[in-house]
């Protein structure tokens, strides 16, 4: 949401971050998000748990130097998290989702700390528990939603780590998984491995899931793009031929929202 000042033109609206670039607001406010699994009053066991795991996984400094006082420890991590340049910074954020315990809630915080990324116009956001370079969150709901549970989600998850991979992105495996997880849902819908996706969406009919005619077209076609001599899975097939970050974003957010609407569909069949 623009801010007052900037709807009526009395300030310019932020300027999108570069991608390398660490704001002492989006430090702040990221640590904001963190306070309450830091600020503890005495050691307990999730703090200790805490503590340990930063020390020992992430900043590889000795457990048996934690201070006994909880404040100082504190002090001790708050001064390592505010000296972060990119992208440990980023790797400080997934590392904290990834270990269990760490966050109670991770998809809560995730959530908030997507709100602060997106205030501070920073390039990253949270995916599941992958940091990617997706920014608009309708994207994020669509990849996550296929991501959490269904036919295929693994797929789909598998596509979110290669594209967000760092320094080196895989986006042509990205494509082949994000397009494996529309086959494999076909294919559990229908209970048929088939050949192309024009008969998989013509079975579809036999499991009562009905499409409309102009929807099967527009995913035979979108789905021949990648499957035809001049389409996607065969430029991968061919190491010369470029495939960026702008064609695995694009089927990373189709396949899933592909994904999703036929899950919800076959929810609504009641043929799970």
């Amino acid at each position: 949401m623009t801010r007052f000042s900037e709807r009526y033109g009395f300030a310019k609206p932020k300027p999108m971050l570069k991608a390398d670039e660490i704001t002492p607001e989006l430090r702040n406010g990221v640590w904001n998000t963190l306070d309450k699994y830091f600020r503890q009053g005495v050691y307990n066991r999730k703090f200790d748990s805490l503590s340990c795991n930063l020390r020992h996984y992430f900043f590889k400094l000795p457990v048996d130097e934690r201070s006994s006082n909880s404040h100082s420890e504190r002090e001790t991590l708050l001064g390592l998290y505010f000296g972060l340049e990119f992208p440990r910074f980023y790797d400080f954020l997934e590392f904290l989702v990834g270990i269990p315990s760490t966050v109670e809630d991770a998809e809560t915080w995730t959530g908030r700390c997507n709100k602060v990324l997106e205030e501070e116009r920073a390039r990253f956001r949270f995916v599941g528990k992958l940091i990617a370079p997706i920014t608009e969150p309708h994207e994020i709901e669509e990849i996550e939603n296929a991501s959490s549970d269904g036919f295929g989600s693994e797929h789909i998850r598998q596509a979110v780590s290669l594209y967000a991979k760092r320094p080196n992105p895989d986006y042509r495996n990205s494509i082949k998984e994000s397009i494996s997880a529309v086959e494999a849902t076909l294919r559990n819908l229908t209970g048929k491995k088939h050949r192309n996706i024009n008969h998989a969406l013509a079975d579809l009919g036999d499991k009562r899931i009905d499409l409309h005619p102009a929807l099967k077209k527009g995913f035979s076609r979108i789905y021949g793009w990648t499957n035809d001599e001049n389409g996607i899975r065969h430029a991968l097939m061919d190491s010369s031929s470029t495939v960026g970050e702008a064609e695995a974003r694009l089927m990373l957010v189709m396949c899933s929202a592909y994904v999703n609407y036929l899950t919800s569909l076959s929810t609504a069949k009641d043929i799970e």
